[in-house]
């Protein structure tokens, strides 16, 4: 029993949104989440109000159950008793709230995600652990919950609400796990994400009282309750066969390139990434029976005379030849800090050309890029600049040019995206230029298992799969500054001259 002292009467039912039920059968498969209910009227208001769910059976088993499930599946079998129908609207996706201007949520930091304030709701959403973000400088800040909330003139914060749609004057008797002191409602989803086993909440004088279960509902005047949305569960096996059955053939042309800067400042970061290409290219074989052609692109910088571009492009059905490649590959050369990402990135174009030229022309592709460095550009005037230009000028199919943003167009001209993995900063140089490009993570920590869950979970999120990039280690916010002021990456350039 919650501490509250007033109460409603209880309201009166609105009409069902449900369609009519289909009684005495039950449709195996597909569920979601199941909730203890005595009648099946109540499955209607459980489906409406969970993510993912369009469809649900009642049975009686355990004095009454409702199974929530995503779609009706193709098989029917006789049920007695068992009653089924379907639901509008696939449940309450996440939802954003108003973005708190001037104010900043202290720590709880998940990642960084480089980018522009308009697409952090998007990232903390494809994130499992994010419940909130910052954003300042150019840089989404995604956080587990929203707490400490101060005056802040440079940083602008939102919740992000990941459970279902709030009951209000509604109370879950009994399941109490815990209890926690909150600023409002929506902040007790937070919790229970984070906790383990919180299955549902209710909030009332200040408190999130933490559930186990949802369990009996009743009418509380002053209480509002809710429960997280479920996250789907993603079994190899299911992922694999419904990517085979729905989308392979789709896909089956796309080129995947992997680019990576494997220059002496990559002593680091390159061990961490070799491991993590191995598990993420036997994942990729699986899924894509071998048919995903991948191109691998190691590049190091003009004084490296004949190691500047090294290539391996294979079917991944052949996996040890891509392997050794990745094995083989050594962090040496480089003779200045930015590197020819630039020429590697020629390069892809010229690929893609080739191929769609001599193979398919609806072939599609997609990069993930890896380092630690800028491009070259005129505040770091070297020969190795020069000799860059001079030779992306001398190559006619490197038609991509030698300014950052001309090639930022003819990448997104011919439909490639670029998604940038970028090594743990604090100057603002390298992530203003492949934000520009492209989606950027900034890597809390070189691991292994940091590398392969932001590669893996960004590549099934591509595919439509519920899998979300799990990264628990704390993002030490970078301060950058350019000329000493704040950097906005909110510019809108032109060419490298407006940098």
């Amino acid at each position: 029993m919650l501490p509250v002292t007033t109460s409603a009467p209880p309201s009166t039912p609105s009409p069902s949104l449900c369609l009519p039920a289909k009684a005495n059968y039950d449709f195996p498969g597909n569920a979601i989440s199941y909730v203890s209910s005595r009648q099946f009227k109540d499955c209607c208001a459980e489906c409406t109000s969970t993510y993912g769910c369009n469809f649900y059976v009642w049975t009686d088993y355990n004095s009454g159950t409702c199974w929530l499930k995503s779609k009706q599946g193709s098989d029917k079998v006789l049920s007695f008793g068992s009653r089924a129908a379907f639901a509008p609207g696939g449940g309450v996706a996440s939802t954003c709230s108003p973005v708190e201007v001037n104010t900043d949520y202290a720590g709880v930091d998940i990642v960084g995600v480089a980018g522009p304030l308009d697409t952090c709701c998007d990232a903390c959403k494809a994130n499992y652990k994010c419940n909130a973000y910052s954003w300042f400088n150019g840089v989404c800040y995604l956080k587990g919950k929203r707490h400490g909330a101060s005056p802040n003139s440079h940083v602008q914060t939102a919740r992000v609400y990941k459970c279902a749609a709030p009951q209000v004057n509604t109370d879950y008797v009994g399941n109490d796990i815990g209890s926690v002191v909150a600023e409002a409602a929506e902040d007790c989803c937070a919790v229970c994400r984070s906790t383990a086993k919180c299955k549902a909440y209710s909030y009332a004088q200040g408190v999130c009282y933490l559930k186990s279960a949802k369990g009996v509902t009743k009418s509380n005047g002053g209480v509002t309750s809710a429960s997280p949305t479920p996250l789907l569960a993603v079994d190899l096996r299911q992922t694999i066969k419904w990517f085979s059955s729905r989308h392979l053939f789709a896909l089956m042309r796309r080129v995947d390139l992997s680019i990576c800067d494997t220059t002496g400042s990559m002593g680091t970061y390159l061990p961490a990434l070799k491991a993590s290409l191995r598990q993420v290219f036997l994942v990729a074989k699986l899924l894509f029976h071998g048919r995903l052609m991948v191109h691998i692109v190691s590049y190091k910088d003009y004084c490296d005379g004949n190691g500047l571009l090294s290539t391996v492009s294979r079917r991944t059905s052949r996996n040890d030849a891509i392997v050794k490649f990745v094995d083989d590959l050594k962090p040496t050369g480089g003779g200045d800090f930015p590197e020819a990402v630039k020429t590697a990135l020629n390069h892809v174009i010229m690929t893609v050309d080739d191929i769609r030229a001599t193979v398919s022309a609806t072939s599609r592709a997609l990069v993930f890029l890896y380092t630690d460095a800028p491009p070259h550009h005129q505040t770091t005037r070297s020969n190795n600049q020069s000799r860059e230009i001079e030779a992306i000028q001398d190559n006619p199919k490197y038609r991509g040019g030698h300014d950052w943003f001309q090639l930022q167009r003819t990448l997104q001209d011919l439909g490639i995206p670029v998604y940038t993995f970028h090594s743990p900063t604090r100057d603002y140089l390298s992530p203003s230029f492949y934000g520009a490009m492209g989606p950027t993570v900034i890597l809390p920590q070189l691991s292994s298992t940091i590398i392969t869950e932001a590669t893996m979970g960004l590549l099934l999120q591509l595919m439509a799969q519920t899998f979300e990039v799990t990264i628990g280690s704390n993002f030490a916010r970078s301060s950058f500054t350019h000329k000493g002021e704040p950097f906005d990456q909110s510019f809108s350039a032109q060419d490298e001259t407006d940098i």
